[in-house]
């Protein structure tokens, strides 16, 4: 996922029917969680 693939591309590419299977070899980027949520604050929700 740190390439830019999406999940569903990837999903693809392995040849997973369910896209659960897929999700079992993410592994979380802290980093990109922060960035996120550093976006969602600046909307001022």
């Amino acid at each position: 996922m740190q390439s830019g693939a999406d999940i569903v591309t990837v999903q693809q590419i392995l040849g997973h029917a369910n896209l659960n299977t897929t999700a079992v070899y993410l592994k979380p980027d802290y980093g990109e969680q922060e960035e996120a949520v550093e976006k969602i604050s600046e909307l001022h929700l």
